[in-house]
């Protein structure tokens, strides 16, 4: 099939060429290149196990960069998850932590001004003194067991008795009645 193209190939170029010296050295570059073709150099066993030797070398490497680069992925990803769980976990507890002791300062509280009665002296400064003393607290409202506001404190003004309210209809109160958080 090499060989009918070339022929094809020299007639079309031989009407082109009218000079004789040129189709003359074109002649003989396509010999020399059919010369080139037909013993071309193969190799011999040491070439072909040297290509061998190298393409598995090569498939060798690849395999290992993409198992290396899968297996450092995943200790990464484990070692992240990891990371984070601990975190939280640490976080958590610094935040009950944080809880319990404004739990601790509201039972101190309660407890205080369960042994006054509602609306006096001694429970208002109790109030005022808590939220001097704990900014993580805005306000205290004291109600009645029916539902009416007996003492306000927000920041450290004390409410006056014409601006408590009445909570007996509201969600909250009724909640807290019956028990519930």
């Amino acid at each position: 099939m090499e060989v009918g193209i070339h022929i094809a190939f020299h007639r079309v170029l031989s009407d082109c060429f009218k000079d004789n010296d040129r189709l003359n050295n074109f002649n003989r570059t396509m010999q020399f290149k059919r010369f080139i073709l037909e013993r071309s150099y193969r190799g011999g066993l040491r070439r072909r196990l040297l290509l061998t030797g190298l393409s598995l070398l090569g498939a060798a490497l690849i395999l290992n960069t993409l198992a290396g680069s899968y297996y450092t992925r995943h200790l990464i990803l484990r070692s992240s998850a990891q990371l984070q769980g601990e975190i939280a976990a640490r976080v958590a507890l610094e935040i009950e932590e944080f809880m319990g002791d404004k739990f601790i300062r509201l039972a101190d509280f309660a407890s205080a001004i369960s042994l006054n009665g509602f609306g006096s002296e001694q429970q208002k400064r109790l109030a005022v003194s808590l939220l001097k003393n704990e900014r993580s607290f805005e306000q205290i409202v004291l109600i009645d067991p029916t539902g009416r506001e007996v003492l306000k404190v927000a920041g450290t003004e004390l409410q006056d008795a014409n601006e408590l309210l009445d909570q007996s209809e509201s969600e909250e109160f009724k909640r807290a009645m019956a028990g519930e958080r």
